[in-house]
């Protein structure tokens, strides 16, 4: 219908019965609210109304009275005014003066009349209750007493101020809907209820307004009234001429009927409200009651798989793009082609703490070096020669000598990005793959700040590198022969120097080099890692070459770009990289076959990744 509104009240409850009860009684309790706030309303402007009567019916009471003992005091019972309902006009009441004075009285009974309405509207909405002012503009409209004042129910006061109730109750159920779903504590609660706030704010402002304009209405009607009844009293000195006692008998009948007319008409008003407030006390119907639902509404298993399902693939992609865009770790070869220009070496496979036990426990006899088995478990060339391992280390020895067609390098730097790369590993099997060609080799270790060489080649115990350089030793006592390879020397570092890059970078270090090169066919030289101290960028200027190693899955794009960032420099010649702990599943191709055991093939890598600092300071 127009001009209408439909609302549905629904509760969802695992009991279907229960369900049905609350919704209807959430219904009863908001009508019967309703109700009472109406009621309320017009019971109250009834009381004002009825204390008004009384008022005026004393005051008709005595307006008669005086009329009767002003008659018996001056011998006037039954001449009667003009205005006296059916008495005789005496001859001066046709006059025009005493015609304006009979208009004047008419319209100073209206003005008192619109004051009495306007006090009373006034003294209505000072009670700053809405549901007063709203129940007395229905009540204006009923009785026609608002007229043209702010209260009256078709007023813009009054429809603003009813919107904004209607907004206010609309934003407590959505509170409480919303208090149900998410909890009290939830922050999106706190917004509802600002706006809450705002509109009872909005509210009480206009219920200000309307007091304040109902105020001015009834401050205009008072000096309506008071300029009118000066005009009577005027008049009235004008129709002296009549004769005082006539005069007075006549303002006193007048009195009289208009207090009686105002009461007759306050009364007809009020009663005309109270039927009309009964008749509106509630303009709610109940369409349709809530009926115990047949089925239930809720879980839907169909829905609910069907939506977890496709919310669970959501995120499962949303997870896996996020993790893809924020990894930068380069696992496989494509991804160190795409971002260095350096070529490849060789690959070294990834193996496990497992495999190596069966490396170095399940080889047979015929496979295992009887002389070399008490070499470190990292000579992979001495302790399991037929190994894919061992191969690799092979094919990387060939590439460095092929990286220089006129003249293989001779000094080789052996150096990684950072720490765990598994540079010492590689130096160490590359030094043992040149020396099984029956070459003098020399393994020098460069790293004095974190030394393996010297572990892993059982050549400790004695002085090294930095005893040499800062004590101008004779090499005969710092350079040791390998205890399983002959034809394979190791320098180790020696005591740990306070400032080991400036002792790299001295002359006595130059001329050590010269002096190597005379004596050995190649050395190898393990340096630390170059993104960490400035040590490989020293050693890199007495150097043929420079032979990287990076590890699959933990070297990262950043930490390439900064490794390509640091050799940009004219003295560092970079024969190429190492990728280290290749996946088996990362290529399709690998070193080893026909060495070793075939029908489970492994690839192994050297080195491991050491865990909590790094071990290196700044130089």
């Amino acid at each position: 219908m127009k001009n209408t509104r439909l609302l549905t009240v629904s509760y969802t409850d695992t009991d279907p019965q229960r369900a049905s009860r609350i919704a209807n009684a959430v219904v009863e309790a908001y009508l019967t609210n309703h109700t009472e706030a109406r009621y309320t309303a017009t019971s109250k402007a009834s009381a004002w109304l009825t204390n008004q009567l009384e008022d005026l019916k004393r005051r008709v009471e005595e307006s008669h009275k005086k009329v009767t003992a002003y008659e018996q005091s001056t011998g006037l019972v039954g001449v009667s005014s003009p205005s006296a309902k059916g008495g005789t006009p005496t001859p001066d009441s046709t006059s025009t003066a005493y015609q304006r004075l009979t208009a004047l009285n008419a319209e100073l009974s209206r003005a008192e009349v619109a004051r009495i309405a306007k006090e009373a509207v006034y003294h209505l909405t000072e009670t700053g209750d809405p549901d007063v002012v709203l129940g007395v503009g229905e009540t204006s409209l009923a009785t026609g007493m608002g007229g043209d004042s702010p209260i009256a129910a078709g007023s813009k006061d009054i429809q603003l101020l009813q919107k904004l109730r209607e907004q206010k109750a609309s934003l407590k159920v959505q509170l409480a809907a919303e208090q149900v779903r998410y909890g009290a504590k939830n922050p999106a609660l706190q917004e509802i209820r600002n706006q809450i706030d705002s509109l009872e704010t909005q509210a009480h402002e206009e219920l200000q307004r309307i007091n304040k304009e109902a105020k001015n209405d009834l401050e205009l009607a008072r000096a309506n009234e008071d300029a009118i009844r000066k005009s009577v009293n005027d008049q009235q000195r004008e129709v002296a001429a009549l004769g005082n006692s006539l005069a007075a008998l006549t303002f006193l009948q007048q009195e009289e009927n208009t207090s009686r007319g105002l009461y007759q008409d306050l009364y007809t008003r009020l009663e005309e409200a109270n039927i009309a407030a009964g008749v509106k006390s509630s303009d709610i119907v109940i369409v349709d009651p809530a009926r115990t639902p047949g089925q239930s509404s809720s879980p839907v298993p169909k829905m609910n798989l069907m939506g977890g399902l496709f919310i669970g693939s959501l995120i499962g992609l949303l997870v896996a793009g996020v993790v893809h865009l924020r990894d930068t770790s380069l696992n496989v070869l494509e991804d160190f082609d795409g971002v260095w220009e350096f070529p490849l070496l060789g690959i070294v496979r990834r193996f496990d703490g497992g495999t190596r036990a069966k490396l170095r426990n399940g080889l047979s006899s015929a496979d295992i070096q009887k002389p070399l088995v008490q070499s470190s478990e990292s000579a992979w060339l001495l302790t399991a020669p037929k190994s894919g391992i061992a191969e690799s280390y092979r094919n990387i020895r060939t590439s460095i000598l092929l990286s220089n067609i006129d003249q293989a390098p001779q000094v080789i730097l052996v150096t990684s990005p950072l720490s765990g790369d598994g540079k010492s590993t590689t130096a160490y099997n590359l030094a043992i793959a040149f020396g099984v060609q029956n070459k003098r080799v020399l393994l020098l270790d460069a790293d004095m700040r974190r030394p393996t060489i010297g572990q892993k080649t059982n050549c400790n115990g004695k002085k090294g590198l930095s005893d040499l350089l800062a004590n101008d030793l004779p090499l005969d006592e710092v350079v040791q022969q390998h205890p399983n390879l002959p034809s394979l020397y190791v320098l180790t570092s020696g005591t740990i120097p306070p400032m080991p890059a400036e002792l790299l970078a001295s002359e006595r270090f130059g001329r050590l080099i010269e002096l190597l090169r005379e004596q050995f066919d190649y050395i190898l030289i393990d340096a630390p890692p170059v993104l960490l101290v400035t040590d490989p960028l020293l050693l890199a200027m007495s150097v043929d070459g420079v032979v990287l190693v990076v590890r699959a899955g933990v070297t990262t794009k950043p930490v390439m770009k900064r490794l390509r960032i640091a050799l940009q420099k004219p003295n560092v010649k970079a024969l190429g990289y190492v990728l280290n702990g290749m996946r088996d599943d990362s290529e399709g191709y690998g070193y080893g076959y026909g060495y070793g055991d075939n029908t489970k093939r492994r690839y192994f890598e050297g080195g491991s990744r050491a865990g909590g600092s790094n071990g290196y300071y700044p130089a």
